[in-house]
């Protein structure tokens, strides 16, 4: 099945198909199917560094969001570990790098395991469509948790400042 999967990019109008059902924003799938042939080495699926702004920014949030839950909870743990357990800003700002890094990567190995359960090569396209639809897709309210958080933070820093500007101004 995997010989179905590296085949796919001979035909790229029904790559542009799968990606469309599976992504269900039109916009991005250009984006993704370079992606997929980026990856796409001497027909065998292997990293290769691509980048997402979304992912770097969001972090977790940019998982979550792409339904890639394991991801999502994983990043969210070492999100939370940096943030308590370590001082160093580097070593934060490298971990968000790597989220914008890997995003694409992962996105497709999803999108690619998807297929397989979808049986790919095996269905009828149209069927296949459906189940990616399915297992594909996006959660809106992802983006609200992002903001939701980011705001909460915003105000938890201008809060902390007025208290400390308050108790020195005396």
């Amino acid at each position: 099945m995997s010989n179905k999967l590296d085949e796919l990019l001979n035909n790229s109008d029904e790559l542009q198909g799968l990606l469309e059902a599976h992504l269900q924003k039109p916009e991005k799938v250009q984006i993704f199917k370079d992606a997929y042939t980026k990856f796409n080495i001497n027909n065998q699926f292997k990293f290769a560094f691509s980048w997402s702004w979304w992912a770097f920014f969001g972090g977790a949030v940019y998982f979550l969001y792409r339904k890639m839950y394991s991801m999502a909870l994983v990043i969210a743990a070492a999100q939370i570990a940096t943030a308590f357990l370590v001082s160093s800003n580097g070593l934060k700002f490298a971990f968000l790098v790597m989220c914008g890094l890997f995003a694409k990567y992962c996105y497709i190995a999803k999108f690619r395991k998807d297929l397989l359960l979808a049986k790919y090569g095996e269905s009828s396209l149209s069927k296949v469509k459906e189940t990616l639809a399915a297992l594909g897709g996006y959660h809106t309210w992802a983006i609200w948790v992002y903001f939701a958080l980011t705001l909460s933070w915003v105000v938890f820093l201008l809060m902390a400042f007025l208290m400390a500007s308050t108790m020195f101004s005396h």
